[in-house]
């Protein structure tokens, strides 16, 4: 039996700066609301996919993809979204994988992510990357953006980008031995500590909040497992 073959279609769109039949220019406010229109016309005609371009220009209207797509997400029902595209090599992989999933959920499954070095350069300068790296930025970052995709938190490090340690994303149990009234502290916040109590913190605080008080305190142990028994006792 031959299997049926259906043709998809899709537009993209850079945002450009128009005139309107005066010949007067569009505000850039005007021109995303345009696009955002485009789009929930293209699901009612039955278009299978709408892109939108990521510019950081004059003569581009649209420098946030994922926030015109999410608008037109509300508003259709069908249609694939997605960009058009996301410029990695000047971006940061973890939050292009944090919006298109958030768009992804929004949508009910439908944001897709066309990924590119950037043919246009202008984005380089304005976040501080060097166009000497212009190959290795985008090798490296999408090393990490498909290690998430694939394995969820990840342990990574590279040349252009702070590592990934998979526990950044985990809480941690602190056990305590507590003599005496002790308080930790973080943030100019203070807060009691119980005898022989355990503590659940977000491991950026672990190495970076205090104790003050009358008493003494010291940690048994650190663990990533709130289901784990205290370890041998250290200061």
């Amino acid at each position: 039996m031959q299997q049926e073959h259906r043709l998809e279609l899709g537009l993209d769109t850079f945002g450009d700066i128009t005139v309107d039949d005066d010949g007067r220019r569009l505000s850039e406010a005007e021109v995303i609301r345009n696009v955002i229109d485009e789009g929930v016309l293209a699901d009612q005609v039955g278009a299978d996919f709408f892109g939108v371009g990521e510019h950081h220009r004059d003569d581009f209207a649209i420098s946030a993809p994922e926030v015109a797509l999410a608008a037109i997400a509300g508003r259709t029902q069908h249609i694939r979204l997605g960009s058009a595209v996301t410029v990695l090599s000047s971006d940061d992989p973890v939050r292009v994988f944090q919006r298109f999933s958030t768009l992804d959920a929004a949508s009910g499954g439908r944001a897709e992510v066309i990924l590119g070095r950037g043919s246009f350069i202008e984005s380089f300068p304005l976040f501080g990357y060097d166009l000497d790296d212009y190959d290795a930025l985008f090798t490296e970052k999408l090393d990490l953006l498909l290690r998430l995709r694939e394995d969820g938190p990840v342990t990574w490090s590279g040349e252009h980008r702070a590592p990934l340690h998979w526990h950044d994303t985990e809480e941690i149990l602190l056990f305590l031995e507590v003599e005496g009234d002790c308080y930790v502290y973080y943030e100019d916040r203070e807060y009691p500590v119980a005898s022989n109590c355990s503590v659940v913190i977000p491991p950026n605080v672990v190495h970076s909040f205090g104790i003050h008080g009358a008493g003494s305190m010291r940690t048994l142990s650190i663990l990533p497992d709130a289901d784990a028994r205290p370890g041998p006792a250290r200061q």
